[in-house]
């Protein structure tokens, strides 16, 4: 009943630290550390209390079985098996952390050596004895003295880990802190940025405004200069380089409007020549059709008289024809 309770007690301490997740220790050391503690070292303890009570009563009784010494036998053999599982754990332990071998070193060299003096001890006196005659008294006192031994490793160890611990979060506070502190300085170079950002892209869009307005009202004058070389510079370059364009495009047709203006002065006052020539001329027209009309006239009226003068003659040649005869 008592090895049930002490072994209910060491899967309780177990699965505290599984649950804290203090077996999950990032670092080498600390998770041998942990290991060793809370899993290898109780069980060692145990086995070696229940070895002590078995031999106490063998050893009241004055007599011992069969059952009895393979009992303890296997006690002993397991208390041996257990603490390499523990030495096993430091040795990694220290392995990694070297500096673990100012507070470790001797404790697990004094509990290893009374362990294996204690179970030598065991085996020579009540074990393997014909008739073990250990007085009882002496036999719970050298028994406690290896188990007291297992203890203050257990008490070293825990310190250890404790200190251990407190290093690592005192580590991963300040790898907190840092990155606390670098995640606040990115936030506040990119809220920077950002309103640099906000203010090229508000001065650039109100200089392409102002060029708009400009060009809206008729000014095709007004230039923006821009010198980076992102979307906006782009944009702005762009709005340039057509202010530009519609500038000499307005020049052009401006500069033929005025010589469109002046052609049509020219023929306009082509026009009004021809117009007086013409009308010059038609009078010039009229007066020679004038005059054509007095000559048509006179000569008609010279051929009335010719003819006159033709029927006069006529009339005269008849009348001498006539006196002759």
């Amino acid at each position: 009943r008592h090895t049930r309770l002490v072994d209910a007690q060491t899967e309780m301490l177990y699965d505290v630290a599984v649950s804290s997740q203090l077996v999950l220790h990032p670092v080498a050391s600390g998770y041998f550390l942990q290991d060793a503690v809370l899993r290898q070292l109780p069980p060692v303890v145990e086995v070696l209390a229940r070895l002590r009570g078995s031999g106490m009563g063998t050893l009241a009784r004055q007599s011992m079985t069969a059952d009895d010494r393979a009992q303890l036998a296997g006690l002993a053999a397991k208390a041996r098996s257990q603490a390499a599982a523990v030495d096993k754990a430091l040795t990694l332990a220290l392995q990694a952390d070297p500096a673990l071998r100012v507070p470790l070193a001797q404790p697990i060299a004094e509990a290893a050596k009374a362990l294996e003096e204690g179970l030598a001890y065991a085996e020579q006196q009540v074990i393997q004895a014909e008739r073990p005659a250990e007085p009882p008294a002496q036999w719970w006192a050298r028994m406690t003295q290896v188990i007291d031994a297992q203890y203050g490793l257990g008490d070293r160890a825990r310190q250890a880990l404790e200190a251990d611990m407190l290093a690592y979060g005192a580590s991963v506070q300040r790898e907190l802190l840092l990155g606390t502190g670098g995640l606040l300085l990115m936030m506040v170079l990119c809220m920077a940025a950002i309103m640099a950002v906000g203010r090229q892209i508000t001065a650039a869009t109100q200089q392409a405004l102002q060029l708009a307005e400009a060009v809206a009202e008729g000014d095709l004058t007004r230039r923006v200069t821009s010198t980076g070389s992102d979307e906006c510079a782009r944009m702005l370059r762009a709005l340039d380089a057509m202010s530009q364009q519609l500038a000499g495009t307005v020049s052009t047709v401006r500069d033929n409007a005025v010589q469109v203006a002046a052609a049509s002065a020219q023929i306009a006052q082509g026009n009004g020549d021809l117009s007086n020539r013409t009308e010059e001329q038609a009078s010039a027209l009229q007066q020679t059709a004038a005059s054509i009309e007095q000559l048509t006239a006179t000569v008609t009226q010279t051929a009335d008289n010719a003819r006159q003068a033709v029927a006069m003659a006529d009339e005269a040649r008849g009348v001498v024809a006539r006196g002759g005869l």
